[in-house]
């Protein structure tokens, strides 16, 4: 029977670091909290200040500890969506004929494919997903019919995702700093697709695309498989940047406007067509405020969803199963927000499109996570649900000191020093007349009389 546990998944992304923790009894997942806040340190979903980046997971962390009265000390997190290659590898092996393909035989197949893999010393693998198998009478097999059959010889085709090593050393800097485990890093395409698509839709073809603050990536299924992966580096935030930089205004600025007005196509904007943004300039003069009208706004944007747009329906020929995505495209992340975005998408594509939310697999009565923000940090919950043993938390009333200090010996009691013994006084005695001091004798001198007197004297003396 399954404890309690908790699930802690910490999204990095460009312009937002998101922390989500979810709580397991008996079967039943409940987000109990969700909270992000501006991302510092991080570009294209990597980070390159680990600094920066552990003081904004440090506040996230605080928080949910205060409200939640737990103590993360571990965390999930995903590997960056971007600077990531596929390439495709094969193994095959002769094993007992008399004995059943088990998941170790796979998982063996699976390593041996990567060891042929040529990666760089600066590289490393992220993830191998099975494509299909094949063993003396069949092929294409998938790898959940591959499990339990018998054959003398299996063999297996791959698709193995490569990324930088210094990106997986800065994560592992990052939590460093924070006091927490990264426990498990997740290839996200895969972890985010099981949250928001359904087995029918990754059956039948269908590509999910991730659209974030400076990544966007495209991942397409088919068969129940993830026939390809590939991401561009424009997001939610090469809008605000243009926006800022066409109507001269700060970023803060430019992301509120975005948020509030911004739209893909001109016809959406209906009535606040005519609307005009003005701009209050912090100086005291009369004509220093700023007029933007709100039809401009799809005319600076258009152009850079479109160019977005066209980079990933390239991605998704490239992946040969253009003509076989019957299910269309299915489109989530933090920018999907943005009015227009579907139809723009399904008129540059001819696909069907929809907005891709978690789908329901949590208590009533926990927070709402129908928001497309949520959508990666949901999927590396689901992916660490099924690891039982996995705990990220505990109740902080089980804690007895601090996890920064739980390697250091313990101090040595303080003894008490001991009371001084009291000082044994003497009896005092009568004091004597001072006793003059000893002198050196002096040489005799005078004659007989001179040492006559001096040694009458020092006879006095002695008496």
């Amino acid at each position: 029977m399954e404890t309690e546990r908790y699930i802690v998944a910490i999204d990095l992304g460009t312009t937002r670091t998101s922390l989500t923790v979810a709580k397991t009894d008996m079967g039943n997942i409940d987000i109990v909290f969700h909270e992000s806040a501006p991302s510092a340190g991080v570009n294209r979903g990597s980070v390159q200040n680990p600094r920066n980046a552990a003081e904004v997971i440090r506040g996230l962390v605080s928080k949910a500890e205060t409200d939640l009265d737990i103590k993360i000390e571990q965390a999930v997190v995903g590997y960056p969506k971007y600077y990531i290659r596929e390439v495709t590898a094969e193994a095959s092996m002769e094993i007992d004929a008399s004995s059943e393909i088990s998941e170790e035989t796979i998982a063996a197949l699976k390593d041996m494919a990567e060891s042929k893999v040529q990666i760089e010393e600066i590289e490393t693998i992220y993830a191998s997903l099975s494509q299909s198998f094949g063993d003396n009478d069949s092929i294409g097999i998938r790898e959940d019919d591959m499990v339990g059959r018998m054959s003398d010889y299996i063999e297996g085709n791959f698709k193995v995702f490569i990324g930088r090593k210094s990106h997986t050393d800065a994560i592992e800097n990052v939590f460093n700093k924070v006091g927490i485990c990264p426990i498990r890093k997740y290839f996200t395409p895969s972890t985010t697709a099981e949250a928001v698509l359904d087995a029918s839709e990754m059956e039948n073809g269908v590509a999910l695309v991730d659209m974030g603050g400076g990544v966007t990536s495209v991942s397409v299924f088919l068969g129940g498989v993830l026939r390809h992966y590939a991401s561009i580096p424009f997001g939610g935030r090469s809008v605000t940047y243009d926006v800022r930089s066409q109507c001269a205004i700060d970023d803060e600025l430019a992301e509120n406007i975005k948020k509030g007005f911004g739209v893909c196509l001109s016809d959406r904007l209906q009535s606040l067509s005519d609307r005009i943004i003005r701009i209050k300039s912090p100086s005291s003069e009369r004509d220093s405020s700023k007029h933007i009208p709100v039809k401009l706004l799809p005319e600076i944007i258009e152009p850079r969803e479109r160019e977005s747009t066209d980079a990933i329906l390239y991605e998704i020929e490239q992946s040969g199963c253009a003509d076989e995505l019957r299910c269309g495209l299915v489109i989530t992340g933090g920018a999907v927000e943005m009015g227009g975005v579907n139809t723009l998408w399904q008129e540059m594509s001819g696909y069907n499109v929809r907005t891709g939310y978690a789908r329901n697999r949590f208590s009533a009565e926990c927070l709402d996570v129908r928001r497309t923000d949520i959508t990666t940090n949901i999927g590396m919950i689901l992916a660490a649900r099924e690891e039982h043993n996995l705990n990220c938390a505990r109740p902080a009333s089980t804690v007895e000191k601090p996890l920064n200090n739980m390697f250091e010996p313990e101090p040595e009691p303080v003894k008490p020093e001991p009371e001084p013994e009291p000082v044994k006084r003497e009896p005092v005695e009568k004091p004597r007349a001072a006793a003059k001091p000893k002198t050196e004798p002096k040489k005799k001198s005078g004659g007989f009389f001179g040492g006559l007197f001096e040694e009458m004297m020092n006879s006095d003396e002695q008496a």
